[in-house]
């Protein structure tokens, strides 16, 4: 059992499929994103950056030891993920234990267009 000051990057339950997934941000913001929303991951070879690809939006975890995460996610078992926040919790961890250090969230701009570019080929 997790005390107070005991951190846990995400929750995952394997008996049961969620429909989305809270993300937590240390300064206590919060966003949700439905399982359906998302169409592919990548997770880097040293397992510190899993990046999660939306339809409308892109996520970007940063942190060590993510692999299991990816895996919650991929398998729509996990519950929420949570920063890391020194303020909240002890920061003395196993090295092999899973550590969220940044929740990122990216919204994709509109293509720009040149105005001039536009005019040239309408012509």
């Amino acid at each position: 059992m997790l005390d107070d000051r005991t951190y846990a990057a995400f929750k995952a339950d394997d008996k049961a499929r969620r429909v989305g997934i809270e993300f937590r941000q240390a300064s206590g913001e919060s966003f949700w994103v439905k399982y359906i929303d998302r169409h592919l991951m990548r997770l880097s070879a040293d397992q510190t950056k899993l990046v999660i690809f939306c339809y409308s939006l892109n996520l970007i975890l940063t942190g060590r030891n993510l692999r299991a995460v990816a895996t919650a996610i991929d398998d729509e078992a996990c519950a929420w993920v949570q920063e890391f926040s020194a303020d909240r919790w002890d920061k003395s961890q196993a090295p092999d234990a899973t550590m969220i250090e940044r929740v990122e969230l990216y919204m994709p701009k509109p293509p720009e267009t040149d105005a001039a570019e536009t005019a040239r080929r309408q012509h």
